[in-house]
């Protein structure tokens, strides 16, 4: 819900600074976006009343019965796989995540073996890939003067005038109609001559290869900034925590080297306290005709 909310904020809040006349009214935007980032809970009572969701009371988590779930040669258990909807797929994700080409045992999904960095890997390429987008829509609403709001009313004005049917689903689900303000918006601007006339696409491919060409250095200084800024962090983070396991690995391995001498060298000291035991007690034992 959080991310839902943050994206369409980081998608919206992009007109309503460039719509900004002054650099201090840019600012003050800024500044209430911020406070609409926090609007979680209000998001979420706008979602429970429309799709009539209710509260679960009296919820408590009940633990599954402990099985196996690893084999020692890094498959999963037949009844894992019985317990799963589709076991053909697991069992082929399995198997495209085992590099034993590499000496890789068992999958880097796995808990404890790689899952948590693919997870934050997928999570920073994401989060990457919408500031990059985010990026290019702001240059290519400065290039062509439009802010990206008007092309995001075009699309759904497109929608409306087309009888679409995921626009008919959207306002049947959602319980709202935004159709007289579409017509409002389209009445009093502009909107419907230039949407039709194909002014107001969104941006394709074919319009960020000419952004690239045009203000490529512009692109790669904020490109090298969110690397530095984002990227490099994480896997500073991440290299540092397989580090630190590999020389957690290396003193444990020395550390137990260093029991299994010592277990040796106890069993060596009881076997000789044995013997002088063995030794002390024939020597203190009569002999059998003085017995």
């Amino acid at each position: 819900m959080k991310f839902g909310v943050a994206y369409l904020v980081c998608v919206d809040s992009v007109s309503i600074i460039l719509s900004a006349q002054t650099a201090q009214d840019a600012i003050f935007n800024s500044l209430a976006i911020g406070f609409v980032t926090d609007l979680g809970d209000s998001w979420w009572e706008f979602v429970q009343h429309n799709f009539a969701l209710s509260g679960i009371n009296q919820f408590k988590f009940v633990l599954r019965e402990q099985k196996e779930t690893w084999t020692d040669r890094g498959e999963l258990h037949k009844h894992r796989l019985d317990d799963t909807l589709f076991p053909t797929a697991y069992k082929l994700l399995v198997w495209a995540t085992t590099w034993k080409c590499v000496g890789m045992r068992t999958s880097f999904l796995r808990t404890g073996f790689g899952a948590v960095r693919v997870e934050t890997v997928l999570a920073l390429l994401l989060l990457c890939a919408i500031y990059t987008r985010q990026l290019f829509v702001v240059l290519h609403a400065v290039e062509t003067n439009t802010l990206p709001a008007a092309r995001d009313l075009c699309e759904e004005f497109k929608l409306m005038e087309g009888n679409s049917l995921m626009w008919d689903f959207f306002q049947r689900h959602m319980l709202v109609s935004m159709d007289a303000e579409l017509m409002y918006a389209a009445e009093n601007t502009n909107l419907e001559e230039r949407c039709l006339a194909g002014e107001l696409h969104r941006m394709q491919i074919p319009q960020i290869k000419e952004l690239w060409h045009t203000h490529w250095a512009t692109i790669l200084f904020c490109l090298v900034l969110m690397f530095c800024v984002i990227v490099m962090p994480s896997v500073a983070i991440a290299l540092h925590g397989l580090i630190q396991q590999d020389a957690l690995d290396k003193v444990d391995t020395e550390q137990n080297s260093d029991i299994h001498e010592l277990h040796k060298q106890m069993r060596q000291v009881k076997a000789y306290i044995a013997k002088l035991e063995k030794e002390r007690g024939e020597a203190g034992s009569p002999p059998a005709d003085e017995a």
